[in-house]
C-alpha cells in the first residue's frame, strides 16, 4: 500500500468517525436548573422521588452521582421527556393545579 493510499483510506476512517453520532450527548443538569424547569422546589423534588408520598412520580427521573461528595444531577433528555409526558401521568391529579398548568406551558416551549 502507497502513502496516498494510505492517507485516503485514513482520512476515509476519519470522516466515518466524525459522523457517527456521539454516545451520550447529554447536558447535566444541576438541582436549580431542575427546579427551574419543573417548578418545584427542594421538597417539591423530593416529595416526586420518595414513594412514601402522595406526590411520588415513577416516572421522574432518578438524579445521578459522579460519587458520594458530589452534587445530584440529572440528564436534560429525561427531564425534558418526563415534562412532555406530565400531562399523560395518572399521578398528574394528584399534583396542585398550579404546578400542572406550569409544566403544561413548559412542554409546550419545548414542543415550539
Amino acid at each position: 500500500m502507497n502513502t496516498d493510499s494510505r492517507s485516503a483510506a485514513h482520512l476515509t476512517d476519519l470522516q466515518e468517525e466524525s459522523a457517527t453520532p456521539p454516545i451520550h450527548s447529554d447536558r447535566l443538569l444541576s438541582k436549580p436548573i431542575v427546579k427551574m424547569l419543573t417548578g418545584q422546589e427542594n421538597t417539591g423534588l423530593h416529595e416526586l422521588q420518595n414513594p412514601k408520598s402522595v406526590y411520588y412520580d415513577p416516572t421522574f427521573p432518578k438524579p445521578r452521582r459522579r460519587g458520594p461528595e458530589f452534587p445530584p444531577f440529572w440528564l436534560e433528555s429525561e427531564i425534558q421527556a418526563w415534562i412532555r409526558n406530565f400531562g399523560n401521568n395518572p399521578a398528574v391529579n394528584k399534583k396542585p393545579k398550579n404546578v400542572a398548568r406550569l409544566l403544561q406551558k413548559v412542554a409546550a416551549g419545548l414542543d415550539g
